[in-house]
């Protein structure tokens, strides 16, 4: 039985400021990615748990493979690299983007309990970099432009000859 439950209200959205939870059940395992939001030049943490459905267990023995690229479809990939368990039993992987390009950051699942899955799994999220400091931005989406800047000087410049 294979299903896919997204946590996120806008799916294929770029997240911009929460950690996105995908959840994909196979198997009998729940497969719970998290992407955190990314920042540029930073590392963020990228996790994934294993769970077996039957025992409620953390499966310590999967081969499962981080990757990004930029289109998703294999082609462009910018990194592919094998990824062991942490102490939690977690499967995390740090990554930084040094690019403001959109990218497809995915975990990929081989194999579980050293039982090769009948189709890897693949749990993915579209990401975009975003600076740590986003210029004057207010937090409500408005954003204040050089374009707004120079418009205000010039009007305030224009209305001062009129009020003469």
């Amino acid at each position: 039985m294979m299903g896919n439950m997204d946590h996120n209200s806008d799916q294929g959205a770029m997240n911009m400021g929460n950690i996105q939870t995908k959840e994909v059940l196979a198997s009998n395992y729940r497969f719970a990615a998290e992407f955190p939001p990314a920042i540029l030049h930073n590392e963020s943490t990228y996790t994934l748990t294993i769970t077996d459905q039957t025992t409620k267990k953390t499966a310590l023995k999967a081969e499962v493979w981080f990757e990004t690229s930029y289109n998703g479809s294999g082609t462009g990939k910018i990194v592919s690299e094998k990824i062991e368990p942490g102490k939690s039993g977690a499967y995390v992987y740090s990554y930084a983007l040094h690019s403001d390009s959109a990218v497809i950051a995915a975990f990929r699942i081989v194999s579980v309990n050293n039982e090769p899955l009948p189709v890897p799994i693949e749990i993915s999220a579209k990401q975009q970099a975003m600076s740590r400091h986003s210029g004057h931005d207010s937090g409500s989406g408005f954003r204040v432009t050089p374009y707004m800047i120079g418009g205000v000087i010039v009007m305030t410049v224009m209305m001062r000859f009129i009020l003469r």
